[in-house]
C-alpha cells in the first residue's frame, strides 16, 4: 500500500511541477463551487438540541411527532416598562393598551402566507392559535374541571385535614342531623334542595377556596374582576401568550415564525403610536435581525418587547451559534497562521497554510450538505477540530521539503517531488488512524455527536487530499 502511494505521488509531483497553473485553476473552480453549499449549511444550523436526539428512541420520537401534529411549546411575548413608570396609572393603562394591540397583530401572523416547511396546518391560516393577552373563562373552566377530577391537586395539607374532619363519625352525625331538619323546610323541587343533596358535606366551599387561592397566588396578577390582563404584581411587565401551529423542532418554521412575529411587533408599535395615549411610553422598531433594534431607533425605549419559549430560544441560539462558529473558525485560522509566522518566520508559508485549510473546510461543509443535510450545533464544532488536526500534515510536508533543500541541496522541483513521495504514505496512514475512531463516533445513537464524528472523519480525508493536491503547488 505504501509503495503504491509513493509511486502515485511521484507521478503527481511531476504534474505539480509541470502544470502548476492548471492545478491552481482546478482548485479555484472547486472552491468556488463549494462556496454556496458551505454558506447554506452554516446559515441553516439546527440550534434545537431536541433534534440531536436519536430517532431510534421510540418514546422521544412519539413525543416529537405529537408536537409536530398539534403544535408545540408556548410562545410568550414579554412587554415591560421601567419601574418608575408603574406608579402612573396612565402608563399602566398604556402598557395594557399596547398588549391588546400586539395581541391583535400576533393573531394575524402568517395569514395568507405559505407555510415555510411541512406543518400540520392548512395553508393561509394564521401561524399562531389562541393568542391571549387577558385571562379568559377558559382557565377558570379548566381549574374547575381539575377540582372535580383531582381535588387533592389544588389543596394544601390544612385544607385536606379540614376535608377529612368532615368525615369523622361525630361530624357526620351532626351534619346529617342538621341537613335533615333543613331539608324538611325546603321545596323538594327547588335549587337549594338539589344542591344540598349533591353536596351534603359542603365540600365545594373548601375546593372553591383552594381554586381561588391557586389562581391568585402566583407571579402574574390575574385581575379577573378588572381588566384581566396578565400583569406582574409590580405593574411593570405584561405577557401575551400564543401557541404556534408548528413544532419548535422544525427550525425552518421557527425561523420564519420569529421573523413574522417581529414584523407584527413593528406593526403594533406603529398602530400604538397613533392611538390616544400611545405617546406616553417611548417605543422602538425592530430591525431585520431577530432581537435587534432597527438603525436609528432608541436602544433603551420605555416600552421593551422580548420573547421566550422554545421558539424564541431556538431562533436566538441559531443566530448566536452561527456567529460563534464563524468567529471561532476565523480566530483559530488566524492564530494558526500567526503560529507559522512566529515559528518559521515566513508570512507566505502562513498564507499557504491558511488557503489550504480554508479550501478543506469549504469542501467538507459542501460535501456534508449533500451527504447528510443540515447539521446541528454539536456537529458545527468540527471545523476547529479539523484545523487543529489537519495542519500537522502541512508541517510534515514543509519540514521534509526544507530538509531536502537545505541539507541535501536538492533544487525546488526535485525536493517537492521527493517530499511528496516521502510524506504521502505517512500522511495517509496518520489520517486514516484518526478517521477510523471518528467514524466510530458517527455510529452512536445521539445524532449530535454522530454528526461531529461523521464531519470530522470526512474533513480529515478531504484535508489530506487538499494537502497533497494544493499545498505543494502553493
Amino acid at each position: 500500500m505504501t509503495h503504491f502511494i509513493a509511486k502515485l505521488m511521484a507521478h503527481w509531483g511531476g504534474i505539480v511541477v509541470r502544470r502548476p497553473n492548471q492545478v491552481l485553476l482546478g482548485c479555484l473552480l472547486v472552491t468556488l463551487a463549494s462556496l454556496y453549499p458551505a454558506y447554506y449549511l452554516l446559515a441553516h444550523l439546527d440550534a434545537n438540541i431536541l433534534n440531536q436526539v436519536s430517532d431510534k428512541l421510540q418514546r422521544f420520537r412519539a413525543m416529537r411527532e405529537l408536537s409536530e401534529d398539534f403544535g408545540g411549546d408556548i410562545l410568550v411575548a414579554i412587554i415591560s416598562m421601567p419601574p418608575e413608570k408603574a406608579g402612573e396609572v396612565a402608563c399602566v393603562e398604556a402598557l395594557k393598551l399596547f398588549g391588546d394591540t400586539l395581541a391583535c397583530e400576533l393573531a394575524k401572523v402568517g395569514s395568507g402566507l405559505p407555510l415555510p416547511a411541512k406543518v400540520h396546518a392548512r395553508e393561509g391560516e394564521p401561524w399562531l392559535r389562541q393568542v391571549r393577552c387577558r385571562e379568559g373563562e377558559d382557565l377558570s373552566a379548566a381549574m374547575e374541571q381539575l377540582v372535580r377530577e383531582h381535588p387533592n391537586a389544588l389543596m394544601t395539607v390544612a385544607e385536606v385535614e379540614a376535608l377529612v374532619q368532615r368525615f369523622e363519625p361525630h361530624a357526620l352525625r351532626e351534619r346529617l342531623g342538621a341537613l335533615a331538619k333543613r331539608l324538611a323546610d325546603e321545596d323538594p323541587s327547588g335549587i337549594q334542595y338539589q344542591r344540598i343533596l349533591r353536596d351534603p358535606l359542603d365540600m365545594a366551599a373548601i375546593l372553591k377556596a383552594a381554586r381561588e387561592r391557586r389562581m391568585t397566588n402566583r407571579p402574574v396578577d390575574l385581575d379577573l374582576h378588572a381588566s384581566g390582563h396578565l400583569l406582574s404584581p409590580d405593574k411593570t411587565t405584561l405577557l401575551v401568550l400564543a401557541r404556534p401551529v408548528g413544532s419548535p423542532n422544525n427550525v425552518d418554521f421557527t425561523r420564519a415564525l420569529m421573523n413574522e412575529t417581529q414584523q407584527a411587533e413593528n406593526r403594533a408599535i406603529e398602530a400604538f403610536r397613533a392611538l390616544p395615549g400611545g405617546s406616553i411610553l417611548g417605543s422602538a422598531l425592530k430591525g431585520k435581525v431577530f432581537t435587534e433594534y432597527a438603525e436609528g431607533q432608541d436602544k433603551t425605549p420605555d416600552l421593551q418587547v422580548g420573547y421566550t419559549g422554545l421558539y424564541a430560544i431556538t431562533a436566538e441560539n441559531e443566530l448566536s451559534l452561527r456567529a460563534d462558529v464563524l468567529s471561532n473558525v476565523w480566530q483559530s485560522l488566524l492564530m494558526m497562521m500567526l503560529f507559522f509566522v512566529l515559528v518559521y518566520g515566513r508570512l507566505k508559508l502562513a498564507l499557504d497554510i491558511g488557503i489550504t485549510m480554508s479550501m478543506a473546510a469549504l469542501l467538507t461543509l459542501a460535501l456534508a450538505l449533500f451527504l447528510h443535510g443540515p447539521i446541528g450545533i454539536l456537529g458545527a464544532a468540527f471545523t476547529c477540530v479539523l484545523l487543529g488536526i489537519g495542519v500537522d500534515q502541512g508541517i510534515h510536508q514543509y519540514t521534509t521539503f526544507m530538509t531536502l533543500r537545505n541539507e541535501h541541496g536538492m533544487p525546488p522541483q526535485e525536493a517537492l517531488q521527493a517530499s511528496l513521495v516521502q510524506c504521502a504514505p505517512s500522511i495517509v496512514a496518520a489520517s486514516l488512524t484518526n478517521v477510523v475512531p471518528f467514524v466510530g463516533i458517527a455510529t452512536i445513537k445521539f445524532s449530535g455527536m454522530a454528526e461531529l464524528g461523521l464531519l470530522a472523519g470526512l474533513g480529515l480525508l478531504i484535508t489530506t487530499a487538499v494537502m497533497i493536491v494544493l499545498f505543494p503547488v502553493l
